[in-house]
């Protein structure tokens, strides 16, 4: 409150009344004097208010008693006004706004359907953040970062037309992966799995697994395009044995090479040797072998022939121990492995005059040699050392050694 000033004479009229039965020793009608305001009705849910006036009479003041020099106000203390300072004019009257002159209550909240205050719309129930006036009672606009059904169709709040954004009137969306446009980080954008793009990310898959993974339902065998590296492959596809996803590369060179040789060579196109990893791998990889739909990457050499499955991936654990007449998978043969572990070849033992192999006339880097039935059909494998190289072939098979069998 504002301090107030009295008179000579308005101040000895108040000390010669008995304003309070329960002021205290010492303090007299100074308490009424500081405090400026007192309470006659404590605890009581309505109080009454007492001010002190400029002079002996408060004439035109509602309330109070002529001649006293005090004013009484009823006010309600659950009522909030619109200056919580309260304070006072110089009539000596509680002001709340100053527009009004009086208090103002909590102004309506948002979905009332009624416009007030900073609200710029308000349509009741039908505020929606996909509506012409959003939740928080503002009109849809471009750049609000809502998307207004039925007039807008892309909203980021950007808008600036950049890749995977909005276009500036948010009419259209920005370039985005799968719209058929090759275009910002893609490599690719194309709904057709052969192409080998990856819906997700219009990048190009990096093996036939990935594109099964992206595609499940393809279940076409074939050419497909891959880049394991930078360089696209066309690559054939097995999109059947063991749930799908085995890739093949032919690759040919100018002269017979080790098996570790041929590594090399697969990693050139971010590939390793093909390790047949089931029966079903072993015959797929046959009929690629016999395949006239892909030639080999390398020098011109033949698309079909047997001659590619003469060296696979797979060497001895430890030089001169083998697993003479067992039948050759890594289960009943741990003396060989492969990268990935898994290989198989048959779950028969050899026949002859293959029936002492894998024989121990090997070396850590010799793969086997093997041979095959002019129907395609393995007739037994030998090994060998040949100056510790191994078997040699100037054809062989790459894979991408990301898909092993069902279990």
């Amino acid at each position: 409150m504002s301090k107030l000033q009295h008179s000579p004479a308005v101040l000895r009229s108040i000390d010669n009344r008995r304003l309070s039965p329960w002021t205290g020793p010492g303090i007299g009608g100074l308490l009424l004097l500081t405090g400026g305001c007192l309470s006659a009705n404590i605890g009581v849910d309505s109080t009454t208010q007492v001010v002190l006036s400029s002079s002996s009479s408060a004439e035109g003041s509602t309330g109070a008693t002529a001649g006293t020099g005090i004013m009484t106000t009823t006010e309600d203390p659950d009522r909030t006004t619109g200056d919580s300072s309260g304070s006072e004019s110089a009539a000596g009257t509680e002001t709340g706004d100053s527009a009004s002159g009086g208090t103002t209550g909590i102004p309506e909240m948002c979905g009332d359907g009624v416009v007030q205050q900073d609200e710029g719309c308000d349509a009741g129930p039908n505020n929606a953040d996909d509506g012409a006036c959003t939740s928080k009672c503002q009109p849809a606009t471009c750049g609000d970062g809502l998307v207004h059904a039925g007039i807008e169709v892309c909203d980021d709040k950007i808008n600036d037309g950049s890749y995977n954004g909005c276009a500036v009137d948010c009419m259209a969306f920005a370039g985005y992966c799968s719209d058929g446009i090759v275009q910002g980080p893609e490599q690719c954008d194309a709904a057709d799995p052969k192409s080998g793009c990856l819906p997700e990310t219009c990048t190009l898959a990096k093996s036939c697994k990935q594109i099964k993974d992206a595609y499940p339902d393809v279940q076409a065998d074939g050419l497909y395009t891959i880049a394991p590296l930078s360089d696209e492959l066309q690559v054939i596809c097995d999109m059947d044995a063991d749930g799908g996803g085995y890739t093949f590369l032919k690759v040919g060179v100018a002269a017979p090479i080790s098996a570790k040789v041929a590594e090399g060579e697969c990693a050139k196109h971010g590939m390793t040797l093909l390790v047949p990893r089931s029966k079903a791998h072993l015959a797929s990889a046959a009929l690629v072998a016999q395949s006239e739909v892909l030639a080999p990457v390398g020098i011109n050499m033949p698309k079909a022939s047997l001659n590619y499955l003469e060296i696979f991936g797979i060497y001895p654990v430890v030089a001169g121990q083998s697993c003479a007449g067992k039948p050759f998978n890594n289960v009943a043969c741990p003396q060989w492995t492969a990268g990935g572990d898994v290989f198989w070849i048959t779950d028969k033992a050899p026949p002859a005059p293959y029936d002492n192999q894998p024989g121990t006339n090997n070396c850590l880097k010799c793969s086997l040699a093997y041979n095959w039935n002019v129907n395609g059909t393995l007739s037994g494998y030998e090994s060998i050392i040949n100056n510790s190289e191994g078997a040699q072939s100037d054809l062989f098979l790459c894979e991408v050694p990301d898909m092993l069998p069902l279990k």
